[in-house]
């Protein structure tokens, strides 16, 4: 090599030495360098998820009003801060306080770039706090992107079965059977009470004559007794007496 009018002799083998050492060095000043710095942050996360243990040990506790406090204070540079404010949202409507929950879960989609859990964690409060259209409006707009999110399911379930809307839970049945949300003997229960209820609940008599066509023969038989009662109430006297001389 010739630098600066000097020249300077080595094998190949030392000049790779060489090199790799001052890499080396180099590699080492960076480092002490940002030492200081990862050592901060380490302290940081430390204390970030200190105080979200401390969170979720006193929501486990029934210490809402400290747990949500220890919770916001977690969320604060945290690396997962949704995962802090979701906790703190159940904490606040565990003190019945609704509108701070919702606050907590607008922060925490703040953080993220797909609010698929927190819409769930929305949902799920809604339905704890009885708000069932509001958690239903979310959950189709779910179910339509994700429509085999099991918890998702189990919670259109719930809504439709507290809502008496059997159509709607007749239709979710072999999803959530397939998703394994409900065993057998449960699908064959829902079910049944999913028709036995929307005949009984008919609003008119096309609407129980559509409801009847929906069942096969051996269905209709074992479902005569409520599609009686149905149209007499609803003034079908001819459709019943069809099916009463059909099952004769």
């Amino acid at each position: 090599l010739e630098i600066l009018g000097y020249q300077v002799q080595m094998t190949v083998i030392t000049a790779g030495l060489i090199i790799l050492a001052l890499l080396v060095v180099v590699w080492l000043l960076w480092s002490l360098l940002k030492a200081p710095q990862k050592l901060a942050r380490k302290v940081a996360d430390y204390r970030h998820q200190k105080k979200f243990d401390q969170g979720l040990l006193a929501f486990s506790e029934g210490h809402w009003q400290k747990a949500e406090k220890l919770l916001l204070k977690s969320a604060q540079n945290s690396k997962n801060p949704q995962l802090s404010y979701m906790a703190a949202a159940r904490a606040a409507l565990a003190q019945q306080n609704l509108e701070a929950a919702m606050a907590h879960l607008d922060a925490a989609e703040k953080t993220v770039e797909n609010p698929l859990t927190i819409d769930l964690t929305r949902c799920e409060i809604w339905l704890k706090a009885g708000h069932l259209q509001q958690a239903r409006d979310l959950l189709e707009t779910i179910l339509n992107s994700y429509p085999n999110n099991p918890r998702a399911v189990r919670m259109m379930l719930q809504v439709s079965e507290q809502q008496k809307d059997f159509q709607r839970l007749k239709q979710l049945l072999p999803k959530a059977h397939k998703l394994a949300l409900v065993d057998r003997s449960q699908t064959e229960t829902l079910r049944d009470q999913a028709i036995r209820e929307s005949l009984i609940n008919a609003i008119d008599e096309p609407h129980l004559l559509s409801l009847w066509s929906e069942l096969s023969r051996k269905q209709q038989k074992f479902y005569l007794y409520e599609y009686c009662e149905s149209g007499l109430r609803l003034g079908a006297y001819q459709a019943v007496t069809d099916e009463i001389e059909r099952a004769q």
